[in-house]
């Protein structure tokens, strides 16, 4: 892998075996106000990136895209703006400057803007319907600050909040977070190095860099448990959220461990709750654990996520809850680490098998501020794990006595 840096561009460079094909992933940091609302303005102003620029019409792009063979997306992540382009080799050079050009001359017309601002409060009036939705944006409001990336305002606040905005709080938006630094690049694919190194230069690195200070207050909430219920009429199924914030991010020495543990507890269907909850009672209709969220910059949160019948919510929970406890206080077997560990490091080499695989690994390896080595290592690492040190992250982390409970349906 070569890398590349200048002022206004961070480039990772991977030649593959893949023939004719490339992909570009990439990114930037925007420093949102949570507590202002601008992860919805900043939703906003992605989905707005592909509908025109100064130059040229959405369907015009649209058509060059197509003839060029060509695929542009955006996506609003959090702290993040990210992007991805999917391309042929003969016609890269006009690809990456139909996505340059979205990036940095964006139109934000006020047609544009108004049917994106119908789309999106449809879907935020939607979204009171589904059960999911609403069971993890109870959740992550009791564990987290109006500041923190994770919480989630009531869907009536968030309609108010869109409904005051116009264009100029998206221009207003862009201008004042949108490519403030450099961007993250990673090419992977079929290309010259030499070239495609000065190409994205050219057309990222040229850019003035504005020196504005922006700052992320990321406020970790050492939360109560309890329990609360969402009410969503008409839904015979129940969506039940179990979780709790934890007081580390994605690059302190609890993660890996407690990645691993979780992983044993319900990362895949062969996993604890999944064996229990569902195989062996029957009280599930889907249960698994995650954790989300985490950041170099903060620390995310747990939670158990399980779909039950109203007649075996109680108990689905309690069963649930039950696994929890027994993790904490016995921890995982040297059996199940070991089919964990095969489980996790094969995962990881497959997931490297595309070009698309390859380029968001190192992406957002790069985002956590680590080398490509870091990357290369994922495999020892996961080896690296003993049964001990797992146990002690989850006994120091994964307490049931701060659990936190919602259901979310017709109840």
């Amino acid at each position: 892998m070569q890398i590349h840096g200048a002022p206004g561009v961070d480039l990772y460079l991977l030649p593959t075996a893949v023939d004719s094909v490339v992909t570009i992933e990439g990114s930037f940091t925007t420093y949102p106000d949570f507590e202002q609302g601008d992860a919805l303005l900043q939703s906003l102003t992605v989905a707005l990136l592909d509908k025109g620029t100064l130059h040229h019409t959405q369907f015009e792009i649209a058509d060059a895209l197509e003839q060029t063979g060509s695929e542009v997306r955006f996506s609003s992540e959090g702290i993040r703006v990210a992007f991805s382009l999917r391309t042929l080799r003969a016609r890269a050079a006009e690809a990456v400057f139909i996505l340059a050009e979205q990036l940095q001359q964006p139109l934000f017309s006020a047609e544009a803007f108004e049917k994106e601002k119908a789309r999106m409060a449809a879907g935020l009036l939607r979204s009171q319907e589904n059960t999911a939705i609403q069971a993890d944006a109870a959740l992550r409001r009791h564990l987290f600050s109006p500041r923190h990336p994770q919480f989630v305002p009531p869907v009536e606040e968030r309609l108010a909040h869109l409904d005051r905005l116009n264009e100029g709080d998206v221009q207003a938006y862009y201008h004042g977070h949108f490519l403030d630094g450099p961007v993250q690049l990673v090419v992977v694919g079929d290309f010259d190095p030499a070239d495609f190194a000065g190409l994205l230069k050219s057309h990222f690195g040229a850019r003035p860099i504005r020196t504005a200070a922006h700052s992320l207050t990321a406020e970790y909430r050492q939360t109560e448990p309890g329990e609360t219920t969402v009410s969503v009429p008409g839904k015979d199924n129940v969506d039940v959220r179990i979780g709790l914030a934890v007081p580390f991010g994605k690059n302190d020495p609890e993660y890996l461990p407690f990645y691993v543990g979780n992983f044993i507890l319900g990362g895949n269907f062969s996993s604890r709750l999944m064996s229990a909850v569902r195989d062996e009672q029957g009280l599930s209709y889907g249960v698994n654990s995650a954790m989300i969220g985490f950041d170099r910059r903060h620390a995310g949160y747990w939670r158990t996520a399980i779909t039950l019948s109203r007649g075996n919510m109680t108990a689905g929970i309690e069963a649930t809850c039950e696994q929890i406890r027994l993790l904490h206080e016995q921890g995982i077997q040297e059996e199940e680490l070991g089919t964990a560990k095969t489980t996790l490091t094969g995962a990881f080499q497959v997931g490297l098998a595309t070009t698309h695989g390859l380029a968001r690994a190192v992406l957002l390896n790069a985002e956590r501020g680590m080398p490509p080595q870091y990357l290369d290592a994922f495999p020892e690492r996961i080896e690296s794990q003993t049964v001990d040190s797992i146990n002690a992250v989850l006994a120091a982390h994964l307490l049931p006595s701060r659990l936190f409970v919602v259901r979310a349906g017709d109840i």
